[in-house]
């Protein structure tokens, strides 16, 4: 029977389904109203239900859409239902004998059977494809607050359209064949520059070679199992990297020297990239990089607590002091410009009060009584950046001071003193080298101290002198802290020293952009080992161990390889199994013996140099002569091509063994009428009629061999 006619539209039809994923995966919460963007899932690491559920539907589409067309180029014509009665006949005959033959029956029925179950589901499929993606778009319109029946957005309109378009050239697929000529990888029957670089871009993208070899090898009637399979498209598509490769080489004359664009975009561009690359990460945290985010401080908090320590009263820890800032102002202009300066001022009144009658302060009144107390004033900072935005950030730093035991006393005195009612003024108290003039925050949020360093004084004001108190609240006082050397009268303690507000300098530092999902790891060490160093581990792995690669890489002519593969391809096509088992091993023949991979393939030499030319003779321009006429090296290591291969025609000389090889000998013993024939693996010889007529026959190859091998060995012992 005739064949439909043929008119391929695979490749627009899995275009169209990808981008349709793609939509599904990115632009989720634009294609279903209520949705959750692809970077808040990222982040939040949180899918909805519905969009997994979608993302699995189109990835078992795209595998229906290439076991389709799997399916229609397998021969299902009355040629192939014979040919599959044939087969069977065969397999029958070497397994179980001649009589065994009779009783196979025409698989014709079931694949009838089968024919028309593809038939018929591909055209159910296809309906129920259109009526869904109008079905979800109509229950999209019904439940949303408009009720327009309308595309709300860019997103639906392309996603709608990029589906309607993969139904149009479905059903146009449906009334054509697809007939194949050329097995393997579609990138791999062109030469030309586009599809050589659609080529890499589809090796470049995870799991999609995986999922078609899959899927074909699942849909496919074939002898070979998965591995087999594997090395087959393997094999394939390492010819076609080999045979691009030679095609460029051809570009220019052998022997000329390469041309200066090439060592500008290859070279050139290569080092600047490595250059690139090895700079890039220190470079995106330096100021260098334009897009740094700036860190302003917003907020600032700082407290004073006494940290007492004794033998008797353990560690304990009393707040003294507390206060927020009283003014923030940003420097605009200053030395440093990778980093946000602001000045930030601290009330010297305490924002909390101090309640003199508690037990707690009793105690800690009595450690500082102890001969052998230990006192300690720590500073705390709670220091918040970008408060005004989504992405505030807040940075902590402790600084602790240790008093002298002159100091512990004083304030033991003054915490004494707190709990009396009728004292409202206390003596400050000087805490020398407190803090220091500047706080500096990296880009991790971690606070150091620099600058000079200043003191601070401390006194207690009970409640009689706190505004809006009562005679009441006289057990009740605030602590205060600040410097000293203050203009303001007002704020004069007993004259012995003037308080002022505590100002310093923040001076924090521009980070760089996160990534959307980006884990702790988003630094300059994890960059360099993550990123980095991997690209640099893949480049090396490109040109690593390339000698033994050689063998299979320096092939001048893959013609023949190439039609090997392609019968195998064929064979699998037209339901020639025992074809297909044969010619796989064939090729693993010859892949597997160097002679006959050369022999097949063509000498690299012939294929670049004239007979005429003599290597050594050229060689010797450059090397010179010894003393005394002796030869050079060149003429004593080379000789022109033509010679070479007489000399290896002439001299060629098997090495010893006890025996011939195993595959030899079992070739030598095979009775002659069964000529170039193949022995697979547990497959009784069989002839294959091409492989007997072709002049450079694998099997007339190990023929020779073996002879040869047989005289070299007489001769030996001899």
């Amino acid at each position: 029977g005739l064949r439909k006619p043929a008119m391929d539209f695979f490749v627009v039809r899995a275009g169209l389904m990808m981008c349709c994923f793609c939509i599904i995966l990115i632009s989720w919460e634009r294609l279903v109203e209520g949705g959750e963007s692809f970077a808040d899932s990222l982040t939040s690491n949180s899918f909805s239900g519905e969009q997994v559920a979608a993302v699995v539907v189109f990835l078992v589409l795209m595998v229906q859409v290439r076991a389709e067309y799997t399916w229609y180029t397998q021969w299902r014509g009355p040629e192939a239902k014979a040919e599959d009665k044939r087969e069977r006949q065969d397999i029958a005959i070497d397994s179980r004998g001649a009589s065994a033959a009779r009783s196979v029956k025409s698989p014709g029925t079931g694949d009838v059977n089968i024919n028309t179950a593809v038939f018929l589901g591909q055209r159910i499929l296809f309906l129920t494809e259109l009526i869904g993606l109008h079905s979800i778009f109509i229950v999209q319109w019904a439940i949303s607050a408009t009720n327009t029946p309308r595309m709300s957005n860019s997103v639906q309109l392309a996603f709608y359209l990029f589906f309607m378009l993969y139904l149009i050239f479905t059903s146009l697929q449906m009334r054509y064949d697809v007939h194949v000529t050329s097995g393997g990888l579609g990138f791999t029957h062109s030469m030309d520059l586009f599809t050589s670089i659609a080529f890499k871009v589809y090796l470049a993208i995870p799991f999609v070679e995986e999922m078609r070899v899959l899927t074909d090898w699942t849909i496919t009637r074939t002898s070979m199992d998965f591995f087999m399979w594997m090395k087959l498209e393997d094999t394939q598509q390492s010819l076609y990297r080999t045979k691009r490769d030679f095609y460029l080489r051809r570009w220019y004359p052998p022997a000329a020297p390469r041309p200066g664009w090439e060592k500008v975009l290859q070279g050139g561009l290569l080092l600047v990239g490595l250059i690139v690359l090895i700079v890039a990460p220190i470079a995106l945290f330096s100021t260098l990089n334009p897009s740094l985010q700036a860190n302003r401080l917003t907020s600032a908090t700082l407290s004073g607590n006494l940290i007492v320590q004794s033998s008797a009263e353990g560690i304990r820890q009393m707040r003294l002091y507390r206060g927020s800032q009283v003014s923030i102002v940003q420097e605009l202009v200053h030395s440093d410009m990778s980093r946000d300066a602001a000045e930030v001022s601290f009330g010297a009144l305490s924002e909390e009060t101090f309640d003199s009658q508690t037990v707690f302060q009793a105690r800690v009144a009595q450690a500082l009584g102890e001969p052998d107390v230990t006192a300690w004033f720590q500073f705390k900072y709670q220091l918040e950046f970008n408060g005004d935005t989504l992405k505030g950030v807040t940075a902590n730093a402790v600084h602790r001071v240790a008093l002298d035991k002159n100091t512990t006393l004083d304030i033991g005195n003054l915490v004494n003193e707190s709990l009396s009612q009728d004292v409202t003024t206390k003596a400050a108290i000087r805490l020398p080298a407190a803090l220091q003039a500047t706080l500096r925050v990296n880009s991790n949020l971690e606070v150091s101290f620099l600058g000079d360093w200043f003191d601070l004084y401390l006194t207690f004001q009970s409640g009689g002198r706190a505004e809006g108190w009562g005679a009441k609240d006289k057990s009740r006082g605030r602590w205060r802290l600040g410097k000293s050397n203050c203009k303001d009268a007002d704020l004069k303690l007993s004259g012995e020293a003037l308080e002022c507000p505590i100002t310093q300098l923040v001076a924090s530092e521009k980070s760089a952009p996160v990534p959307v999902g980006a884990s702790s790891s988003w630094s300059v060490m994890g960059i360099y080992l993550g990123v980095v160093y991997t690209i640099g581990r893949l480049l090396r792995v490109v040109f690593q161990d390339s000698s033994k690669r050689v063998i299979y890489e320096e092939i001048p002519d893959t013609s023949l390889l190439e039609d090997l593969c392609n019968g195998i391809y064929i064979a699998r096509i037209q339901h020639l199994l025992r074809t297909e088992y044969k010619l796989y091993y064939q090729l693993m023949s010859i892949l597997r013996s160097p002679e006959l991979l050369l022999n097949v393939t063509g000498n690299f030499c012939d294929q670049n140099f004239d007979d005429e030319v003599n290597i050594s003779a050229a060689m010797d321009d450059y090397i010179p002569r010894f003393q005394g006429g002796a030869k050079t090296q060149s003429e004593q290591w080379l000789t022109t091509v033509g010679e070479v291969e007489q000399e290896s025609e002439e001299t060629y000389v098997v090495p010893e063994a006890s025996e011939p090889p195993e595959d030899l000998r079992v070739l030598d013993e095979m009775p002659e009428d069964l000529g170039e024939t193949f022995v697979g693996v547990a497959d009784p010889p069989q002839r294959i009629e091409d492989s007997a007529q072709s002049p450079t026959s694998p099997f007339r190859e190990l023929r020779r061999r073996n002879q040869g091998y047989s005289r070299g060995h007489s001769h030996t012992e001899m």
